[in-house]
This record gives structure tokens, sequence and C-alpha cells, in this order.
């Protein structure tokens, strides 16, 4: 795969190839990528190795509230103070195993919700095969953790009513 910040520069119908020219087909493959991550329910992000944004695609737009223009070669500021730490080594996880798959944490969207994220993130790599950026998806777990602890308020509730045969 040739340098996925290239092959996703596209937003709101502008193409930006960087680096030069293409051939049809990597052309083609371009197109293919930037559809399949256009496509995607979940929010994704781009970023070069620095932790600045190169493409977002609109589901990340749709939930977080920020777009690409708003944050284009800067850094995301949705991290919150108590996952700070946390989020450091995830990244340092990432970047000495390439890859980060289910890593649990809470971010910030741009009105000040804060959301249960799951993410899990790779490399990718250059022309040269030399490290090029981080490409992220973001699952919004949010309702989902709501519900088990409501379902776990239910089921302690429903434990403890037996202690009370009048109700």
């Amino acid at each position: 795969m040739s340098d996925v910040s290239s092959q996703v520069t596209e937003h709101k119908g502008e193409t930006s190839r960087q680096g030069g020219g293409h051939d049809g087909s990597s052309f083609r493959a371009e197109q293919r990528y930037r559809a399949f991550l256009e496509f995607l329910p979940d929010p994704v992000f781009v970023s070069n190795l620095d932790s600045t944004v190169s493409y977002l695609n609109p589901a990340f737009e749709k939930v977080f509230g920020w777009t690409l223009k708003d944050l284009a070669d800067r850094r995301i500021p949705f991290v919150p103070p108590g996952e700070v730490k946390p989020t450091r080594a995830g990244i340092e996880k990432l970047m000495a195993e390439k890859v980060l798959h289910g890593f649990e944490t809470r971010r910030l969207t741009r009105d000040g919700r804060l959301l249960d994220i799951v993410v899990d993130g790779a490399i990718y790599y250059d022309a040269a095969d030399r490290a090029a950026g981080q490409v992220f998806t973001l699952r919004d777990v949010t309702a989902r953790k709501r519900a088990e602890q409501t379902n776990q308020a239910l089921f302690r509730i429903a434990r403890a009513l037996y202690r009370f045969p009048r109700l």
C-alpha cells in the first residue's frame, strides 16, 4: 500500500495527490481505499508520525464534530486530562508492536461530551517501507457501556428484592 495520507486526502470533492502522478492502477487503488474509508460507519483518522491529522472520514466528523479543515496538520484536542498517561502508553505500544487492538479509553467531542471509545490502530509505511504515519479507527461504545451499567444495577436490585417480600 502506498502512502495512506496521499490516498485519502480527497475531502468533500477535492482531490490532492501528494508526491506526483500515479499510473492508472495506482490511482484506481487509491480510489478504492478512499471509498472504503469514506464508507466506514466508525470514525477513522490518519495522522503523520508527529500525530498531526492528514485525514478524517465523515463518521469522525459526525461523532466528534471536527472537520478536516478544523484539524488539518494539527493534533486532535480530544484526550481528556485523566487519559493522557494511558494514551501515551497506548502510543508507545503502537510504535513498538506496529498495531494496537481494543485499546479502551475516553475521548472528548468538539462540544465537550465525553465518549467511551475503543481504538484500533496501525502504523502505515511509504513506498520505501519507512514508517510514514498512523491510521486509527475509533468505535464509540458509550451507549453499550451505559446499558451494561444499567443492567448491572437492575441485577443488583433484583438480587436484593427477595429480602423485601412485601414489595
